[in-house]
This record gives structure tokens, sequence and C-alpha cells, in this order.
């Protein structure tokens, strides 16, 4: 003010006539409309006591929910205001909701003990349905193969693949020990049988090998035109007659 009367004549009438009145001094007086409460402001900092519009005195303000306002005195209404206490209210089964009073209460999430249509006892959130839960203990079912197993109450055994050891017959008539649900013609068989090849000769292979794609390994004897014999493998016989081999060979 005094920088405002020395550089205005207007300002300086202004002074003049507040000081006359004993209104310029050295705060200003802050009136609570709420509580009538006065504070004092002299400086910036001195507003923080009336930060919300109020005084410091704590608002109590009844709430629709029941519980008080937390906040300091204030000037504003209530409306969007957040409640942090512990929600009041519970599920049908007495639980207490966990969450703030202003939050949606989420579904009960209690532990408890419940009996299932199968007739089973089993542990859920008091919010599930029992018609929801998938019965979880082990019984023996007979499966369509006739074996039976150990399966979750709630599993179909029409849908369970039987894993149980079993001698299978494949079409060539070989068997083979494999899981019962598993088809022996999925399989080769790796039975070792003789085999006539087209060349007439017998060899030992495996039962799944054609005959036509197998290599014959039998050894044969052949005279030359020299008068020499030579052994060779049956496979190699085109060999021979294509050029004739010294003597010395």
């Amino acid at each position: 003010m005094k920088i405002l009367a020395a550089k205005s004549n207007t300002w300086k009438q202004i002074k003049e006539k507040l000081e006359s009145r004993g209104e310029i001094g050295t705060h200003l007086t802050l009136k609570c409309q709420n509580h009538a409460a006065e504070i004092l402001v002299s400086t910036e900092k001195d507003f923080e006591n009336a930060s919300e519009g109020g005084c410091k005195i704590d608002c109590n303000a009844d709430l629709k929910c029941g519980h008080q306002c937390a906040l300091k005195c204030h000037v504003f209404d209530h409306t969007g205001y957040e409640c942090r206490m512990p929600c009041r209210k519970s599920c049908d089964f007495g639980h207490e909701c966990p969450a703030f009073c202003f939050q949606e209460c989420p579904p009960c999430s209690v532990q408890v003990v419940r009996t299932l249509l199968c007739g089973h006892d089993s542990i859920m959130n008091c919010s599930q349905y029992i018609e929801n839960i998938n019965c979880t203990t082990l019984v023996k079912m007979l499966l369509p193969c006739g074996h039976k197993a150990e399966l979750a109450c709630w599993k179909d055994p029409a849908k369970y693949n039987c894993n149980m050891q079993v001698e299978k017959k494949r079409i060539c008539g070989h068997e083979k020990i494999m899981e019962c649900h598993k088809d022996p013609q999925d399989f080769p068989c790796k039975v070792e049988v003789i085999k006539i090849l087209s060349c007439g000769h017998e060899q030992l292979a495996e039962c799944e090998f054609d005959p036509s794609n197998i290599r014959c390994n039998t050894i044969m004897d052949k005279k030359l035109d020299c008068g020499h014999i030579v052994s060779y493998f049956f496979i190699l016989s085109f060999m021979l007659t294509a050029y004739s081999l010294p003597c010395h060979s």
C-alpha cells in the first residue's frame, strides 16, 4: 500500500481513508463461516491454515453412508466425496466387505466349505455357486475300454485316454505293448522276419519294410571268362556283365 500511495494520489487518498477507519494493519483476519473461528494472515504460508476455505477444525459432518467427513473444515459440499472408512456392508452370509466405503463391494472372497451337487465337499469363495464348481475329488471310474482310472469327479470318462499298458495285435499279426488308447496301426512294426525279395533271395528285415525296397545282401560266386571265381553281392551283379575283370582282381 505504501508503494502504491507513493506513486499515485488516488492510492494516497485511499490509504488515508482506510487508515482513518482502522482498516489497514499488519495482518488480514479471515473468519470461518462454519465455526466462526478467526485466522490471522500476514504471510503466504498463513493461508495454509485455511487451505480448504475453512478453518483448522475437523469437519466431522455426517455423511449419507453413516461415517463422518475426515477432512478439515471446508466450504464445499460433500458431493463426490470419497469416504475411505471401511465399508459397513456384508454379504448374504454375514462376511464383512474388505473395500473402502466409497468403493463398489467386490464379490465375497471368504473361503467356505460347501457340498456340491455330486455330494462331495469343496472349498470355494463365498460368492461362488456350487453349480459352477468342478469337483476335483478323485474317484475311480469305468472307462469305455473296460479299464478303471482314478479321475477328478467332474471329468467324463468317455473323453479320457486310457493309459493302461496292454498288448495289441497289428494287421501283420505281430503284437506290441502300448497304451490302451493308441492304435497299433499308427506304429511301424519292428519285428524282424524273413522276407523274399524280388530277386528271389531271402533276407532278414523289419516287418514294416516292403520287400521290393530292400537291398539284397546275398553273397554269390560267379565264374569269369578267365576261369576264376569271384564272390560278390547279388545287387552288384550288373557290374560283372558291364565289363570283364582282370584275372588278378
